[in-house]
Parts: C-alpha cells; structure tokens; sequence
C-alpha cells in the first residue's frame, strides 16, 4: 500500500501460495488504510485515484503474463509457490527496476529461497555472481514480542524437533521423504567427469 501511495501509477503485485491466501493478504492490505481515494475495489484488485493497483494473484505462471513493468512484486510464502512462478515474475522487473520482496518459513532444502539462503561454499559461490546481492533479514520466532516462549514450548512438544526447527527457527531441512539427503545428492556431483562417449551433432 505503501509504494502504491507514494508512487502513481504503480502496479504492485502480490503473489501466494493460492487465490484464498491472496484475497486474505489483500484484506491486510486494505486495513493500512487508504488515504487516497479507492476507485475499484474487487476481492483480488484495489486501484486508487492516483492510478496505482495493488493486485493480488495465486501461484499461476499464467497470472503473471500480462504484467509490464511492476514497481513491486511481493512473493508470499516463497517455500510453498514454485519455482516457475520465481521465474516468471523476474523478467517483468527488468525495465521498471522494481524490487522483489518475499517471506516465508523455509519448507526443505531446495529451490530458489532455499538457495538465497544457503551459506555453503556452493551456494555463496553462486550469490557472488549476482550484481545485486540479496537483502536478507531472519526473524526467529523467539525475537518476535508477541510469541511466549511458554507457546513456543507446547509447540516443540506438539510438533516435533524437526518441524519446529523449520517453522519456527528457520532450519532448511531435508524433506522427510527424501531418500538421499542434499549434503549426499550435491557431494556426487562433478564436473570433471568426462563423457563416455559422443552424442553428436
């Protein structure tokens, strides 16, 4: 809401897990309050006077075509969209210099916020090719005010280590189905191995 007060004529796209998950974070949008005047107001699209919308999608490759130019693309519960819908999203920022924002608890191992945040020597080799780095910021459940740690307890005894680690302390985690565990899967791969024989043109 911000960005569409200050900035007219500004397209600020939010993207989650669903379209129940998007009318929900629209209606928290909403109540920030709208100090310029509203002149369409849909369950998924508030656009104000000023010429700027806030338009809030599922995770659909198809929703994002169409899109040009956004100042603000907002991905909700990054661990839980996929990664076509990352990918999608990220050419439309090209000519505006928008920015991208997203939040989540982690939800595995892998994938692209999986690799924001990984600090292996892979991952930081990889992060130190980008000309602008991401900005990250961690906020354990256990610096957040309105969270007891009496709540915190019931909830490690209610969900499990495992669980609770990912949730509410951030712990990328091998899913708990994975036959093989990313530490195993990327110490096989090489790139010196040569190929056995020659495909062709």
């Amino acid at each position: 809401m911000r960005e569409a007060l200050l900035y007219p004529r500004a397209d600020c796209l939010v993207f989650c897990p669903t379209m129940r998950q998007s009318m929900e974070m629209l209606r928290k949008v909403r109540a920030l309050g709208e100090p310029v005047r509203v002149i369409a107001d849909t369950k998924t699209l508030i656009e104000l006077e000023n010429g700027s919308r806030v338009i809030c999608l599922p995770d659909s490759q198809e929703g994002v075509v169409g899109f040009s130019a956004p100042r603000l693309v907002v991905i909700n519960e990054r661990s839980r969209v996929s990664d076509e819908l990352y990918k999608s999203a990220r050419p439309m920022l090209a000519v505006s210099k928008g920015q991208l924002l997203t939040l989540s608890t982690p939800f595995g191992n892998a994938g692209w916020f999986f690799d924001i945040w990984d600090d292996s020597a892979e991952g930081l080799k990889r992060r130190a090719k980008l000309h602008e780095p991401w900005q990250r910021t961690a906020m354990r459940a256990s610096r957040i005010p309105r969270i007891t740690p009496e709540f915190l307890e019931d909830e490690r005894a209610e969900l499990g280590e495992r669980w609770f680690q990912q949730e509410y302390f951030l712990r990328f985690l091998d899913p708990i189905d994975a036959v093989f565990s990313q530490a195993v899967i990327h110490g096989v791969r090489s790139e010196r191995i040569e190929a056995l024989f020659d495909l062709g043109a």
